[in-house]
C-alpha cells in the first residue's frame, strides 16, 4: 500500500476510492460469463480413433469422467 501511495501521491482514502471506481467501472467484465453450450465442449473432446468411443451411451457419464480424468493425468487439459 505505501508503495502505491508513494507512486500515486495520493491520500489512503484517495486510493481506496480510485480503486473501488476502477473495480466498479471494470466489474461488468469480471462478472461476464460466457455463452457456451454442450456441443461446443463435446465438440472439443477427443473421444477416440474415427470418433468411436470406448463407450456405450449407457455408460456415457462414467466414459466421459474416465477419458477427462486421462487427459488431466497427462496434462492435456
Amino acid at each position: 500500500v505505501q508503495n502505491l501511495i508513494g507512486q500515486t501521491r495520493l491520500s489512503l482514502n484517495e486510493l481506496v476510492i480510485e480503486g473501488l471506481l476502477l473495480l466498479k467501472n471494470n466489474i461488468g467484465l469480471t462478472l461476464q460469463k460466457p455463452e457456451v453450450r454442450f456441443f461446443d465442449i463435446y465438440s472439443q473432446l477427443d473421444i477416440g480413433e474415427d470418433n468411436n468411443c470406448a463407450y456405450s451411451a449407457a455408460e456415457a457419464k462414467a466414459g466421459v469422467k474416465a477419458i477427462l480424468q486421462q487427459k488431466l493425468s497427462q496434462g492435456q487439459i
